[in-house]
């Protein structure tokens, strides 16, 4: 019997000089760390230090683990950002409730509701690029994603007022830069016109417009398909509604994991689709034989078009590092890690594993068709207990923008080159931000 070795596990220290490969390409520097010292490996930076897996065995021993047995991490990260009733930020009980209350609306039967939308909005942003004209595929992406929500989340349809509830969100995302983020050192107010001072305005002004947004909605007593709507209507188990402050630490979550995260795998998708056009061709083809009355649904089960956006999220993870808190001694790996320590699943190592998926770095999406993947061996989204909550609507909302992007013209790449990567609060996304050119009208 293999004896425990307590503590943490050999890696990687802080290094100066290494800190644009920390937050731009952390992939490679993982790499690295384990190539050098093995599995699991600790990773020490700024902050706290944390202890990464990547093989399916130890993804396993997290994602099964009693949900008790972890808490929340970074929440000195992601608090002053999302608020603290956010449900990134929650544990224990009160994190069970509020994925209770907030699950129906993002699965199902009602997420289908807003296929309609998810279509309208890629249709109508992607019209407003001329024929012959250049553009980012990433920027498209924001702008498309940006509207499903403030529409099917906010449930803001007003032009006027879906404009200015733009304008604030957009704002507010561009004040919660990275440096922020991870450097708390730096939240200071420097006479009202530094980072912080920009974001803490930003953020005033989006948290007003979303309590204005609930109290028209309370104050006529009219509801919707929206998720907001839902939220007003939900429950705790002892009858009380949701707290309106809490809503909207809600809302600027679902904000948060949901805007740049599915505009970056549309963006890294229309790369490898030009950049392989045999597979255009193959996609296209699925694309043509569905036709032009094919329902969301159809398009949603498309194999080739499913198989297309588990590829890019297999090289292209929604967030490299899946972390936890460690609430009990835990064992991973043949170390016996102590309480209060950091633990998480390297998913970028994960999916590159050759054993699992052979070539890891070809785009290769016919190693989804026909056969499935355990939550363990491909985990885009995270796993067990604190599993992206919106992974579904995630998936849904990729597979039809894309469907009606290609139905709609045809593109080439101003680079062929495969973008390098940059970091974007705790995202990475392609830099430069894949620039196309919409091809003119024949």
């Amino acid at each position: 019997m293999e004896t425990l070795r307590r503590g943490t596990p050999a890696g990687w220290k802080f290094n100066p000089l290494e800190l644009d490969k920390l937050f731009n390409n952390p992939g490679q520097l993982l790499s690295e760390t384990r190539e050098r010292v093995g599995d699991p490996f600790t990773v020490w930076s700024p902050g706290q230090s944390i202890t990464l897996t990547s093989t399916p065995a130890g993804a396993r021993a997290i994602f099964s683990a009693n949900p008790k047995t972890f808490s929340a991490f970074g929440k000195d990260v992601f608090s002053p950002f999302l608020g603290d009733a956010s449900l990134i930020i929650l544990s224990g009980d009160r994190h069970k409730e509020e994925r209770r209350l907030l699950m129906p609306p993002l699965h199902g039967d009602r997420m289908r509701i807003y296929g309609a939308i998810i279509q309208d909005a890629a249709r109508t942003h992607l019209s407003r690029i001329a024929h012959g004209a250049v553009f980012s595929a990433l920027s498209l992406a924001q702008d498309v994603t940006l509207d499903i929500i403030i529409r099917a989340v906010f449930g803001v349809h007003d032009a006027h007022e879906v404009a200015e509830v733009r304008d604030a969100i957009t704002v507010k995302l561009e004040a919660s830069t990275p440096w922020l983020m991870f450097f708390p050192v730096l939240r200071s107010p420097m006479f009202g016109i530094g980072p912080w001072d920009h974001f803490v305005k930003a953020d005033k002004n989006a948290r007003r417009l979303l309590h204005r947004t609930i109290e028209a909605k309370r104050t006529a007593n009219t509801r919707g398909a929206d998720i907001l709507s839902l939220m007003l209507d939900a429950r705790h188990e002892d009858g009380s509604p949701m707290p309106d402050d809490d809503i909207v630490d809600e809302l600027i979550t679902l904000l948060f994991a949901g805007h740049e995260t599915t505009a970056i795998t549309l963006a890294w998708a229309m790369y490898w689709l030009h950049a392989k056009p045999e597979l255009l061709e193959r996609l296209n083809a699925e694309l043509g034989t569905a036709g032009a009355v094919a329902s969301t649904d159809e398009i949603a089960k498309l194999p080739f078009l499913s198989a297309i956006v588990d590829e890019t999220l297999r090289i292209h993870p929604i967030v490299p590092l899946v972390p936890r808190i460690i609430e009990q001694d835990f064992e991973v790996g043949g170390w016996l890690l102590p309480k209060g320590s950091a633990i998480g699943v390297s998913v970028m190592l994960l999916h590159q594993n050759p054993d699992i998926y052979p070539n890891p770095t070809e785009f290769n999406p016919d190693r989804f068709l026909g056969k499935t993947f355990s939550p363990f061996e491909y985990a885009p989204f995270g796993g067990g207990a604190r599993r992206c909550i919106g992974a579904a609507f995630a998936l849904y909302e990729a597979k039809l923008v894309l469907a009606e992007w290609l139905r709609a013209g045809t593109y080439s790449l101003m680079d062929t080159a495969r973008p390098l990567l940059e970091r974007r609060n705790i995202t990475l996304a392609p830099r430069g931000g894949v620039m196309m050119r919409r091809a003119t009208q024949s």
